[in-house]
Order: structure tokens, then sequence, then C-alpha cells
């Protein structure tokens, strides 16, 4: 049996090996930007294509299970629509979509979960852990292992490759 823990952790989502990794996604984000736009360019653009076929948008409520690949060290993706970031980025915003996702990836039997968390201006860190430790205890899974990365190193490393393409 997993012994349920939560953990913060120093390295990029798409490096930590999970049984799923998750983001959340927003309407206003167009390319997708922060943790989904890493996953995103792991899979190659499948999600912007889903957006641009008009089958995924961002909203709340919104979920997307997508088989992963070999860029990604998770066999699912997990992305879920914040709705609107103004929203998102407040404490009852944050508190209902971080909730809504574990709830997500625990009725769906995910045991290790890695959650890419994007920095929220009006929310420092440390009140973005409180409130996905207080959702994470709300659930009160038994099984489920959640490893939240806030780690962007990727954003400047992606920036960089995509320079030598050119």
């Amino acid at each position: 049996m997993v012994v349920s823990t939560l953990q913060q952790v120093a390295s990029p989502p798409d490096q930590i090996e999970a049984e799923a990794v998750a983001a959340f996604f927003f309407p206003e984000d167009r390319p997708l930007a922060g943790a989904a736009g890493l996953l995103d360019w792991r899979l190659n653009g499948f999600v912007s294509g889903l957006i641009l076929d008009g089958k995924a948008v961002g909203e709340v409520g919104e979920q997307l299970w997508i088989r992963s690949n070999d860029k990604l060290r998770a066999p699912w993706v997990l992305l879920v629509g914040g709705g609107s970031r103004s929203a998102f980025a407040d404490v009852t915003g944050f508190r209902k979509s971080i909730g809504h996702l574990l709830k997500v990836a625990a009725d769906s039997g995910i045991g290790r979960l890695v959650i890419g968390i994007d920095p929220v201006m009006r929310l420092g860190q440390e009140q973005q852990i409180d409130i996905i430790t207080s959702a994470w205890e709300q659930l009160g899974s038994e099984r489920l292992q959640c490893l939240v990365s806030f780690d962007q190193s990727w954003v400047k490393n992606r920036s960089r490759s995509s320079q030598t393409l050119s």
C-alpha cells in the first residue's frame, strides 16, 4: 500500500517520475504558458492542436487526460481548466481549482502525482503551499502521493533551445 504524502520538489514537472503529471491551463493563454506550456511542448503541441480544433478551452471544471510520450517521466498528463487567470489568482479560485485537480487524480486511482504550479503573483509560494496542503488534507486520500513543483528553470532552457533552432 502506498503511503499518502505531500511534498514540494525542486525539479521541473516533466522530469519527475510519477503516474501522472498535472498542470492548469487557461482560456486567455494562447500559446499555452507556464507548466501547461511545458507539457504541451513535450507533447509536441498536442494540446495546442486540441485548442485549435475547439476541443479544449481551459474553463473551470474542464479536464484532459492525455497519454504521454517518451519526453515525460509520467505515462499520463492531466490538464485541468483553471478558468480566468484573474479568478484563479485569488485564494478562493486557487483553493477550488487545486481541490478539483486533486479530487480528479484521486478518483482516477492515481497513486503518485506531480503538479506543476505556476507562481501566482497575488499569492506567495508559501500561501499556495498552505492552500495545496489544506486541499490535500481535506481530500483524505490514503493512497495519493502528491509532489508539487514550482520549478521554472525550464523556461530559460526552453527559450535557449528555441533560439538554437532558428
